[in-house]
């Protein structure tokens, strides 16, 4: 490549312009010329010769700058063909007949994309404008790069007449270009795919390059490139550290020395948090000639931490190893060339070792040296660990050191080291109480079989008492009861036939009699109900309140009627647990109750409701009757407890009793809230049959009790 060719663009374009200066003298003498030729007014005579002589010398010196140049010159028509072209060009192209190639189209040379971009030049150019473009143009099968320009040659009103085509071969530029091109490409993926942060700072101290990893380190800094790294470094760093990095810059561009950092442990000043960081840097070359510091850093937090925690976690394991109770060894396995286990050897342990063991002074010996005796199903153990690695719990006599242990052993290090690591309990104490335990068992199941006898006997016994009780109840509800319903039909009969006859005392002995039996009639029926309620099967299923309120109110609407009660049922939906037939009856006596116990010349004031208590259900009847002093309230469930004389109140005193008997029979319980004179509420608990304890159950309450 000659000089010329290596010549920059304006450079050429500058050449051009002299070139086409020396045209233009040279065209208007020629135009000077043809006006002559054509008639008009000549030149004077003293004109002429020094005007062809400078027109000689212009177009010798043009030939000579055409003809000389590397560049190649050609001069073509305003559309495009060729009509000369200087010998550089004729070389460069190969071109040996000039005859062959004049005439023809200049921009078929070209192809492709390039051939367009010739198209549009030369139409620039026929125009009067200049034309440019880069293109390529492959001779002798290589590729060639050319920078061509192209300006018009004018005639001599001033417009084109031709065109001045010169081009340039700038291949190895292109090609330096192309290559630089590809190492920055290769530098900028290195730089943004290194696992490592990496940053440059100029001479100037700017910051000039930084690549995704390090962008982090800088935080929120905007604008960084370019930025003045001392007022970076003294924003992230506290001031001591950042002058104290800052030297080390100015040091290392000054002197070329590197500095290299293996660890760095530092507060940040934008952060308030400990970051930890490996770094190094180094004096580069830059591309303007001067120099720059390069950094590479790795933030190694994370293994510092790591060192940290596995630290951390050693002190702790040291600590648990020599305070726990437990004893801890590590052996190692020994086998034979079968690969047998046949001993191991003691590599360490812990302070509590000797008292589970009471072997002393262990580290470094074998267990036959301690122990002789000691079982081969304890190397089978630790062997089959040590080999396979897999951890095992078991508990295991040792009748050499006359003990029992508990134990967790588990394989420690790489396989090849056969090393078990082994946490244990002496367990004699233990054992012992066991074997006892089981000598006491066995007495217990000798004494079982015996009770067993003993239960069946018993058994066999109250099923016969309860038979003999159900015909003693028969025998009340049959034999007793027809005397009493006799009595009362005589007496009856003598009010009806000889009520006159007997006059106003007889009559009232008479009705007397009646009452007499009428109570003990109740007083039966009520006892047999209250007999009943242990022996009846209850099937418990969810029984849904309300409904079952409103119904029993329905029921004994004659006696509220009656009573000129006013009854208020509150609002609540919920379902319980219980035997619907029992419930309801319950229900009905703590109604029948508040209707009864009122207060003299006092309307039954009385409330219904129910509350929700956890999983259970209280449903509550509240009067404004007569009430029950708190020191009976314990009495008033009891058989035939009554506060108030027979003939005060009517009632048996066993009303209460049935409905205590019945609710717990339906696993619930049952309970009074009352002051004298200002009214009771009874109250009820059952399961909630809506709770997840109770969703979904049945329970059938059966019992062999008779009363």
């Amino acid at each position: 490549m000659s000089t010329t060719a290596t010549l920059s663009r304006e450079e050429l374009l500058s050449e051009m312009e002299v070139l086409r200066a020396r045209l233009d003298e040279a065209q208007e003498m020629v135009r000077a010329m043809r006006r002559e030729k054509s008639g008009a007014s000549p030149a004077p005579v003293s004109d002429a010769a020094p005007v062809q002589e400078s027109l000689r010398q212009s177009e010798e010196f043009s030939r000579t700058i055409v003809e000389s140049s590397q560049d190649c010159f050609k001069t073509l028509t305003l559309d495009g063909k060729l009509l000369w072209i200087n010998k550089a060009g004729r070389e460069t192209l190969h071109i040996t007949g000039l005859a062959d190639v004049l005439g023809k189209s200049w921009t078929e040379f070209w192809n492709g994309e390039d051939r367009m971009n010739a198209k549009r030049a030369v139409a620039i150019a026929a125009t009067g404008g200049v034309g440019k473009f880069v293109g390529c143009l492959e001779i002798q099968g290589e590729p060639r790069w050319w920078n061509v320009v192209i300006t018009p040659i004018l005639d001599a009103q001033g417009h084109p007449e031709k065109l001045l085509a010169v081009s340039r071969d700038v291949t190895e530029r292109k090609r330096a270009a192309d290559a630089l091109h590809q190492r920055t490409q290769q530098f900028e993926t290195l730089l943004n795919e290194a696992p490592l942060g990496v940053y440059l700072v100029d001479s100037e101290f700017r910051i000039r390059q930084v690549n995704p990893v390090a962008l982090p380190v800088f935080g929120n800094i905007p604008d960084l490139l370019g930025r003045d790294f001392n007022e970076v470094i003294h924003t992230l760093w506290p001031r001591d550290y950042a002058d104290e990095v800052i030297l080390r810059f100015r040091h290392t561009l000054e002197t070329g020395e590197p500095y290299i950092v293996p660890e760095r442990i530092e507060q940040r000043a934008d952060r308030k948090v400990r970051e930890y960081y490996h770094w190094q840097i180094s004096r580069i070359a830059l591309p303007d000639g001067g120099f720059g510091v390069v950094c590479y850093f790795q933030d190694i937090s994370e293994s510092v931490l790591v060192r940290e925690a596995l630290r951390e976690s050693v002190e702790r394991y040291r600590t648990l190893f020599n305070s726990i109770d437990e004893g801890f060894c590590v052996i190692e396995v020994l086998f034979d060339t079968n690969n047998k286990p046949y001993d191991y050897c003691f590599l360490e342990i812990n302070p509590a070792f000797e008292k589970q063991t009471g072997l002393q002074n262990a580290v470094g010996k074998r267990i036959r040296e301690l122990a002789p005796g000691h079982e081969e199903h304890w190397f089978q153990i630790y062997g089959k660990i040590a080999l396979t690695g897999e951890s095992r719990r078991f508990e295991n006599r040792a009748d050499a050191i006359h003990r029992w242990f508990d134990v967790c052993a588990f394989r420690v290090g790489a396989p090849e080291d056969r090393k078990v690591a082994v946490l244990f309990t002496d367990i004699s104490p233990r054992k012992k109480t066991e074997q006892a335990l089981a000598a006491v068992k066995e007495e217990l199941d000798v004494h079982a079989k015996h009770l067993e006898g003993v239960v069946q006997e018993r058994t066999a016994s109250l099923q016969e008492t309860n038979k003999q009780l159900e015909a003693f109840t028969y025998t009340i509800s049959h034999d007793l009861r027809a005397p009493l319903r006799a009595q009362q039909g005589f007496a009856s009969a003598l009010l009806a036939d000889y009520g006159d006859v007997i006059g106003e005392t007889g009559r009232d002995y008479a009705e007397r009699i009646i009452a007499a039996a009428t109570r003990l009639d109740t007083l039966v029926s009520d006892l047999l109900t209250y007999s009943r309620i242990n022996r009846t099967e209850m099937t418990i299923g969810p029984v849904q309140l309300r409904k079952m309120v409103c119904d029993i109110c329905d029921e004994m609407a004659f006696e509220i009627r009656e009573t000129k009660a006013r009854v208020h049922l509150h609002e609540f939906f919920f379902s319980v647990c219980a035997h619907e037939i029992t419930l309801r009856t319950t229900v009905s006596n703590l109604i029948s109750n508040a209707l009864k116990f009122r207060k003299l010349n006092s309307s039954p004031q009385i409330e219904i409701g129910a509350e929700e208590r956890g999983d259970w259900i209280r449903l509550w009847v509240q009067d404004n009757g007569i009430g029950i002093a708190p020191e009976h309230h314990h009495q008033i469930f009891g058989v035939f407890h009554r506060l108030h004389k027979t003939g005060a109140y009517p009632g048996t005193g066993v009303g209460l009793a049935i409905v205590q008997k019945s609710v717990e029979r339906m696993g619930g319980r049952v309970g009074v809230e009352s002051q004298e004179g200002t009214g009771s509420r009874f109250w009820i608990e059952l399961e909630n049959a809506d709770s997840k304890r109770s969703l979904g159950e049945k329970r059938v309450a059966q019992t062999n009790a008779r009363a």
